[in-house]
């Protein structure tokens, strides 16, 4: 069971990641996938958050969100129990509303460096594609499989995420001209849970099958199939 929470307004993926859904995950009758998109009236609400109960993956595509407190809970707790996590682009600050969310409702400032093991920090124009190219030894992870890297590209702003926490492991590589090159995909570890974590995500990505494959993989490596 797959659960997509989706809380953002600059990317689409309330329509994006259904479509991709559809299109790659439908015809596996081994999954289910449900979506918890934010409330079209007001922004820091998800409802379905208790569906974390039931998710065996959670894929994350929100940005500069806070939460009603049970309902973080549920998201902290769904994280405590071991189970994975793929989150998207923007979820690198998904829970840090730079105090402009509502007082009364929880975030995780530190969610980036402690779950996802990053370090975001800004990004670099919109209008530049990004280079992708896999780390050196990293090509025969499962998550390439059928991946070519020379045919992807970073749609979106390269973000600057540089340094990593150490436990990280690099997977593939994003790089713009004249601008040091940042880690656009990689896995970590938050206590017992496996999370793979991507700055791809762009619309435009998920018009390359490569990226679609990328996603595909990751699903799979995540839930260990």
């Amino acid at each position: 069971h797959i659960v997509f929470v989706i809380a953002e307004d600059e990317y689409l993926a309330n329509e994006s990641l259904p479509k991709f859904a559809k299109s790659h995950l439908s015809d596996e009758n081994e999954f289910k996938t449900t979506f918890l998109i934010q409330n079209s009236k007001n922004k820091y609400s998800i409802p379905g958050m208790e569906k974390l109960k039931e998710a065996d993956l959670v894929v994350l595509y929100v940005r500069r969100r806070s939460l009603p407190n049970a309902d973080m809970a549920t998201f902290r707790h769904y994280l405590k129990s071991g189970k994975p996590l793929l989150a998207l682009r923007t979820s690198s600050h998904a829970w840090d509303t730079r105090d402009k969310g509502p007082k009364n409702q929880s975030e995780w400032k530190t969610f980036d460096p402690e779950v996802l093991g990053g370090n975001y920090h800004g990004h670099h124009g919109n209008s530049i594609e990004s280079k992708i190219t896999i780390v050196p030894g990293m090509g025969s992870h499962s998550i390439l499989k059928g991946v070519n890297a020379g045919l992807l590209t970073g749609k979106g702003s390269l973000y600057e995420v540089s340094p990593l926490a150490e436990s990280a492991q690099v997977i593939l590589i994003g790089t713009i001209p004249n601008q040091p090159s940042e880690p656009i995909l990689w896995s970590h570890r938050f206590e017992k849970s496996k999370v793979v974590y991507t700055s791809l995500g762009h619309v435009g990505d998920f018009a390359q099958p490569h990226f679609n494959q990328l996603l595909i993989n990751t699903i799979h490596y995540l839930l260990k199939k």
